[in-house]
C-alpha cells in the first residue's frame, strides 16, 4: 500500500538533503488544479501560483510543469517566467534558456491532420464529444458519453489510427489523445530537463502527477520519488497525495524548508 507523502516528510528530507539540486516535476490538471468538465475553464489559484513562484526562484530547485496541454495553453494558465514548461506530454519544451521540440513529431503532422479530419466526422455519430486541437496532438473529450458509447468511440479511433499508421492513442480521464508514434513522453521530458542542469549525477528528482500518462514517469524514475495524486490503486509511484489541496500543502512545506542541499549549482 502506498504511503501518504505528507505523513512521511522525514523520508523526503533524507532524500533531498544530500542532493546538489532538485528537479520538481509537476503535472497540471488534477495535480496543480482540480479536473474540470471544460478544460478551458480551469485556472490556477493565486496561492498555488505564489508557492510555485517561491520555489522556482530558489537557486537549487528547478520547476518543470509537464502536461498534455499545448505549450502555449500551459504557459498562459501558469504565467510564471522562471519555470520550465513541457506541453503535449513533452513534445514541446520551453523555459529560461531552454527550447526543444520533437522533430519526429513535426514530421508526422500531415498524418495527424488526416486523423483530425476523420475524427471530426465522428461528431455526427457521437455529438457529445469535443475535439481539441493541440497542434502537435489532438484530444477527444468524452465525459458526457455512457460506457457503451465510450467503447464504440474507442473502437472507431483504433480503426482510424490503424489505417493511417504512425499514430498512437493515449488514454486519460475521460479523454482519448491522438499522438504521433514517437519515443517522447513525460519521463523523457523530465530527463531532458534534468540533463540541461549539468553533468552532476547528484541531482534529485520528485514528480507529482495524477494521470495515466504520468505512469511513464513513475515506472522509469528509479533514482527519484514518484507521487500519485488521487490514490490510484495500481500506480507505480512511491507515495500518494489525495488531491491538489494536499499538493499545495506539500509545496508549502517544501518552500519553507532549508535543506542545506550539499552544493549549489548554477541553473542551466
Amino acid at each position: 500500500m502506498k504511503k501518504n507523502l505528507l505523513k512521511n516528510l522525514c523520508e523526503i528530507t533524507d532524500y533531498i538533503h544530500p542532493r546538489s539540486h532538485l528537479v520538481l516535476g509537476l503535472d497540471f490538471d488534477g495535480t496543480l488544479v482540480p479536473i474540470q468538465d471544460i478544460s478551458s475553464s480551469v485556472f490556477l489559484e493565486n496561492k498555488m501560483r505564489t508557492l510555485l513562484d517561491v520555489l522556482s526562484k530558489k537557486e537549487n530547485i528547478t520547476i518543470a510543469i509537464i502536461s498534455g496541454r499545448s505549450l502555449d495553453d500551459l504557459i498562459e494558465k501558469v504565467g510564471l517566467d522562471n519555470v520550465v514548461y513541457a506541453g503535449n506530454h513533452g513534445l514541446n519544451i520551453r523555459g529560461p534558456g531552454l527550447r526543444k521540440i520533437d522533430v519526429k513529431a513535426l514530421q508526422k503532422q500531415p498524418i495527424l491532420e488526416k486523423a483530425f479530419g476523420l475524427c471530426k466526422n465522428l461528431t455526427r455519430k457521437f455529438p457529445d464529444i469535443f475535439i481539441e486541437d493541440k497542434t502537435l496532438t489532438f484530444a477527444i473529450h468524452y465525459r458526457n458519453l455512457n460506457l457503451k458509447k465510450t467503447h464504440e468511440l474507442h473502437s472507431s479511433l483504433k480503426s482510424i489510427v490503424s489505417e493511417l499508421g504512425d499514430l498512437v492513442i493515449k488514454t486519460g480521464k475521460c479523454i482519448f489523445e491522438i499522438y504521433p508514434a514517437v519515443e517522447t513522453n513525460k519521463y523523457t521530458a523530465l530527463s531532458w530537463v534534468t540533463s540541461q542542469i549539468g553533468n552532476d549525477t547528484n541531482i534529485g528528482k520528485i514528480y507529482l502527477g495524477d494521470d495515466d500518462t504520468d505512469e511513464d514517469v513513475f515506472r522509469s524514475l528509479k533514482d527519484g520519488i514518484g507521487v500519485n495524486v488521487g490514490q490510484k490503486e495500481n500506480s507505480c509511484s512511491n507515495y500518494f497525495l489525495r488531491d491538489p489541496i494536499e499538493v499545495e500543502e506539500f509545496l508549502s512545506w517544501l518552500g519553507q524548508c532549508d535543506f542545506g542541499l550539499s552544493t549549489i549549482v548554477q541553473k542551466y
